[in-house]
Protein backbone atom coordinates (compact mmCIF):
# COMPACT_ATOMS: atom_id res chain seq x y z
CA UNK A 1 0.00 0.00 0.00
CA UNK A 2 0.98 3.57 0.58
CA UNK A 3 3.52 2.60 3.22
CA UNK A 4 5.66 0.99 0.56
CA UNK A 5 5.35 3.95 -1.72
CA UNK A 6 6.56 6.26 1.01
CA UNK A 7 9.54 4.01 1.61
CA UNK A 8 10.36 4.05 -2.09
CA UNK A 9 10.05 7.80 -2.32
CA UNK A 10 12.38 8.13 0.67
CA UNK A 11 14.96 6.07 -1.14
CA UNK A 12 14.48 8.16 -4.24
CA UNK A 13 14.91 11.41 -2.39
CA UNK A 14 18.17 10.15 -0.96
CA UNK A 15 20.19 11.69 -3.83
CA UNK A 16 20.01 14.87 -1.84
CA UNK A 17 23.68 14.01 -1.97
CA UNK A 18 23.18 14.88 -5.63
CA UNK A 19 24.22 18.31 -4.45
CA UNK A 20 27.60 16.68 -4.04
CA UNK A 21 27.08 14.85 -7.28
CA UNK A 22 27.11 18.14 -9.14
CA UNK A 23 30.08 18.87 -6.97
CA UNK A 24 32.29 20.02 -9.78
CA UNK A 25 30.28 23.03 -10.78
CA UNK A 26 31.96 26.34 -11.43
CA UNK A 27 32.04 29.25 -9.03
CA UNK A 28 33.48 32.71 -9.40
CA UNK A 29 35.19 34.51 -6.54
CA UNK A 30 33.66 37.80 -5.50
CA UNK A 31 35.60 40.11 -3.24
CA UNK A 32 32.72 42.58 -3.00
CA UNK A 33 34.93 45.38 -4.25
CA UNK A 34 38.16 43.89 -2.92
CA UNK A 35 40.71 42.60 -5.46
CA UNK A 36 41.30 39.36 -3.57
CA UNK A 37 39.34 36.77 -1.60
CA UNK A 38 40.84 34.92 1.37
CA UNK A 39 40.91 31.14 1.05
CA UNK A 40 41.03 29.13 4.27
CA UNK A 41 42.42 25.71 5.19
CA UNK A 42 39.23 24.83 7.11
CA UNK A 43 35.63 26.09 6.87
CA UNK A 44 35.86 28.81 9.49
CA UNK A 45 37.32 32.29 9.88
CA UNK A 46 39.75 31.14 12.57
CA UNK A 47 41.42 28.63 10.26
CA UNK A 48 44.85 29.11 8.76
CA UNK A 49 44.83 31.15 5.58
CA UNK A 50 45.56 28.78 2.71
CA UNK A 51 45.85 31.38 -0.01
CA UNK A 52 44.34 34.36 -1.73
CA UNK A 53 42.08 34.11 -4.73
CA UNK A 54 41.60 36.89 -7.25
CA UNK A 55 38.14 38.41 -7.58
CA UNK A 56 36.51 37.21 -10.77
CA UNK A 57 38.59 34.04 -10.87
CA UNK A 58 36.66 30.87 -11.76
CA UNK A 59 37.19 27.81 -9.55
CA UNK A 60 35.65 24.35 -9.22
CA UNK A 61 33.18 23.94 -6.37
CA UNK A 62 33.84 20.61 -4.67
CA UNK A 63 31.48 20.56 -1.69
CA UNK A 64 29.69 22.87 0.72
CA UNK A 65 29.04 22.69 4.45
CA UNK A 66 27.36 24.93 6.99
CA UNK A 67 28.42 25.82 10.50
CA UNK A 68 27.90 28.60 13.02
CA UNK A 69 29.95 30.95 10.83
CA UNK A 70 27.82 30.45 7.74
CA UNK A 71 27.98 28.29 4.66
CA UNK A 72 31.41 27.36 3.32
CA UNK A 73 32.38 25.78 0.04
CA UNK A 74 35.46 23.78 -0.68
CA UNK A 75 36.96 24.94 -3.95
CA UNK A 76 39.76 23.85 -6.18
CA UNK A 77 41.67 25.31 -9.03
CA UNK A 78 40.81 23.57 -12.31
CA UNK A 79 43.28 20.80 -13.02
CA UNK A 80 44.82 20.95 -9.54
CA UNK A 81 43.93 18.47 -6.87
CA UNK A 82 45.20 18.06 -3.37
CA UNK A 83 44.95 21.64 -2.14
CA UNK A 84 42.10 22.05 0.32
CA UNK A 85 40.72 25.55 0.08
CA UNK A 86 37.55 26.82 1.75
CA UNK A 87 35.77 30.07 1.02
CA UNK A 88 32.65 31.55 2.58
CA UNK A 89 29.62 31.26 0.31
CA UNK A 90 29.17 35.04 0.53
CA UNK A 91 32.34 35.38 -1.53
CA UNK A 92 31.14 33.06 -4.29
CA UNK A 93 29.00 33.55 -7.36
CA UNK A 94 27.56 30.25 -8.56
CA UNK A 95 27.77 29.95 -12.33
CA UNK A 96 25.16 28.16 -14.40
CA UNK A 97 26.18 25.63 -17.01
CA UNK A 98 26.07 28.17 -19.81
CA UNK A 99 28.28 30.80 -18.20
Amino acid sequence: GDGNRIAVSNVKSRPAAAVDHQAHSKVKLSGHGQPTVTLYANPNYGAAIAGMGVSGETLDKLACTSNSQGTWCRVGYPGQSGRVLWVNRDSLIFLGDGE
